[in-house]
């Protein structure tokens, strides 16, 4: 089974960020779910989006992913593709 991307595998972002960039996720983390495999332990600065798949657009929380920004949950009545967008 999947638990999340290996740590010992590097990420666009850890390339990115070692060459001095700020680096920004959006939408779906489909890399793991637990605290270690989430976008900002993984060299991402900052991340607007859920952990996993199919989340309605207006709820955000289905089986227990709830909508991120750099890993506190956060409430919004906000339409979620208008969200990514702002």
């Amino acid at each position: 089974m999947f638990s999340g991307l290996p740590l010992t595998e590097s990420t666009i972002a850890d390339v990115f960020r070692k060459n001095g960039y700020e680096t920004f996720a959006v939408g779906k983390w489909h890399l793991g779910g637990e605290v270690k495999y989430w976008p900002t332990n993984r060299g991402f600065d900052h991340f607007l989006g859920f952990l996993g798949g199919h989340i309605p657009y207006f709820t955000y929380a289905h089986n227990g992913h709830a909508l991120q920004r750099d890993g506190v949950s956060f409430a919004s009545s906000e339409y979620s593709t208008r969200l990514w967008g702002q």
